[in-house]
């Protein structure tokens, strides 16, 4: 026979099997088989031959379903030529017999060939629930690695041969979808969610089909995955009415901090206004808090898009202003920086009070950055004086006019040269305190909260007692923590009970102000007051309690501050080697060279190496 020509020529097979090779039939086949394993490798090798060209299904199902009772060439035959055993694997997956179907499905997932993947596809409807589960499991595999190879297709013709693969594979996994339920195979839904720009609306199309058990299936996979390549397709669905809410609700029930940080890292997706309304699903606490710590994991390109995106799951306006205030607490400067852009972008009458706490407490370029635009829009709605905007009048007296430039340059360090002598402000002691009246009592909270500060500097919080009084319980919290400040520079005994009821204000910076100032005042009943702060979630009020309970003596502050050096988030063991660093605790310093080789934060590193020199 002329299609035996290649074969006898090639690779001859012994006279006993000379029959089988002239008159083809089953039962041949079938003998063929059960002696392949056991033949002599060049004879072995031509009957393989054999019955690939005869190309018997049940024959070639037969020969992959023991196929690994073969020799290691033979298998690498098998692997090599897995196209031509199309037939026999299709057969394989379609036979009764479960070690077919199983060595079939093997085949195909070692080797990869995308091209049969529509046969692991035919095997996810098998009443067999091994087989399905592997069938699942196979296109997971093969989805996985074509990934991977994604990115290492750099030429056209790399890109043409994934694209081709990607096609294929896809197909199959839209088959698998329509055939099985993915709630209980998840690995097939897991897998096409990485190629959901392809599969788009074969997703859709289940969930409008069968909601209940697409939104469990997906609700399970993204609340559980740990698989940063989700993230991506995760914070894309957020685009679609269909599972806007469905993926928004899972995001916020994920754990995983590596997950957690992906969904930030993508934060540039925000640009898509769909995207930065589904956002607006996020809406867990926890999970807002866990991320708000998560930022400081992420590198300064990534940083603005993380911020961006957890302002935008914010569900008011005011919870957006708060989350900000939150994160102005942060030390990174990169982190402020983004936080100022979205206080200038947000133009909300509660982000101006923001503005006026950045222009308070910070410094250099941000803190200018901050009054100016505070300023600009108090002049648009000619709420500021014109007294705040230049130098003093020509016919005011002469320490009017010192306290004008003093005011005006307070507190910027670019201008330290420029402050008067605080003699030119005694001029006039009566007018001194009348200014000073005039700054505490302004509507603007900079100007009250700045009064205050200038009271304590130059020491006159004694002759504006009553009013410092009255404004511990401002409606701004700048102004009242700075109001706490001042009076802790009273006499203990006519201050205890205001600083005492201030330990427990709303805002967490009253608190810090006031666990401060209680440390300045003194005495035993403090301790009482400020123990439970030890375990703030604050950090500046953690830190400033833990500070002052040291210096009293509590033994229960030195462990307070060793888990605040363990804590999770970075900003509190930057607080606690602030503690270390002002009372000069030599005793930690094992602590800190563990902090300094081995913390995943790089400000902790840094920070814990400066403490360790300044301790040295």
């Amino acid at each position: 026979m002329a299609d035996n020509t290649w074969v006898m020529t090639d690779e001859t097979l012994p006279a006993a099997f000379a029959l089988i090779s002239e008159h083809p039939s089953p039962a041949a086949d079938a003998a063929l088989v059960e002696v392949l394993a056991e033949l002599e490798p060049s004879v072995q090798s031509a009957a393989f031959g054999l019955l690939l060209q005869r190309a018997d299904p049940i024959a070639l199902s037969q020969m992959i379903a023991r196929r690994h009772d073969y020799d290691a060439g033979l298998q690498e035959r098998l692997f090599q030529q897995v196209h031509e055993l199309a037939p026999g694997l299709a057969a394989a997956i379609a036979s009764e017999s479960r070690q077919a179907r199983l060595r079939a499905i093997e085949l195909i997932v070692e080797t990869r060939c995308s091209s049969l993947a529509h046969l692991l596809a035919d095997a996810v409807r098998s009443t067999c629930e091994s087989t399905c589960a592997r069938a699942c499991d196979g296109l997971y595999a093969m989805a996985r690695a074509l990934i991977e190879r994604r990115d290492h297709a750099v030429t056209s013709g790399h890109i043409a041969g994934w694209n081709a693969d990607a096609d294929h594979l896809t197909d199959a996994l839209r088959l698998a979808l329509r055939r099985r339920d993915v709630d209980r195979q998840p690995n097939v839904l897991h897998a096409a969610l990485w190629f959901a720009d392809r599969l788009e609306q074969a997703i859709l199309q289940q969930v409008r089909d069968a909601r209940a058990k697409m939104t469990g299936a997906l609700s399970r996979l993204v609340e559980e995955t740990t698989d940063v390549l989700l993230a991506d397709v995760a914070v894309r669905w957020l685009a679609s009415p269909d599972l806007r809410e469905i993926i928004g609700r899972a995001i916020s029930r994920n754990r995983n901090p590596a997950f957690m940080r992906a969904v930030l890292e993508h934060g540039w997706l925000l640009t898509d206004p769909c995207i930065e309304k589904g956002c607006r699903c996020i809406n867990s606490g926890e999970w807002i808090a866990s991320a708000t710590n998560a930022l400081g994991e992420l590198d300064d390109s990534h940083l603005a898009g993380g911020v961006r995106m957890l302002l935008a799951a914010a569900p008011t306006s005011q919870r957006k202003v708060e989350r900000m205030g939150e994160m102005m607490e942060s030390e990174r400067s990169a982190m402020r920086d983004t936080v100022l852009s979205q206080l200038v972008a947000d133009g909300s009458a509660a982000s101006s009070n923001l503005l006026a706490l950045a222009a308070v407490r910070w410094r250099g370029r941000a803190k200018r950055m901050a009054l100016t635009e505070w300023r600009r829009r108090q002049a648009r709605t000619g709420i500021v004086p014109a007294r705040l905007q230049g130098a003093a009048k020509s016919d005011t007296s002469v320490a009017q006019a010192a306290f004008e430039v003093y005011w005006g340059s307070f507190e910027d360090p670019d201008y330290e040269e420029s402050k008067p002598g605080v003699e030119a402000l005694r001029v006039d002691a009566a007018e001194l305190v009348a200014n000073l009246r005039r700054k505490l009592a302004s509507p603007d909270p900079v100007d009250r909260a700045r009064a205050l500060r200038v009271a304590m500097t130059l020491g006159v919080v004694v002759q504006v007692e009553a009013i410092v009084r009255g404004m511990i319980r401002d409606a701004d919290p700048i102004v009242r923590s700075a109001a706490v400040g001042a009076l802790g520079g009273l006499p203990p005994s006519s201050v205890l009970r205001e600083l005492r009821a201030r330990v427990d204000d709303p805002d967490a910076r009253v608190q810090a102000s006031a666990v401060e100032a209680l440390d300045r005042v003194g005495g035993r009943d403090r301790v009482s007051w400020i123990a439970p702060k030890l375990r703030s979630p604050h950090g500046r009020v953690r830190a400033n309690a833990i500070r002052s309970l040291l210096r009293a003596g509590v033994a229960d502050a030195s462990e307070a501050l060793l888990d605040m050096m363990e804590d999770p988030s970075p900003v509190h063991r930057l607080g606690a080697l602030w503690v270390v660093e002002q009372l000069g605790l030599k005793s930690a310093r094992g602590r800190l060279q563990e902090l300094t080789s081995s913390d995943g934060d790089a400000r902790v590193r840094r920070r814990a190496a400066q403490t360790m020199q300044a301790l040295s």
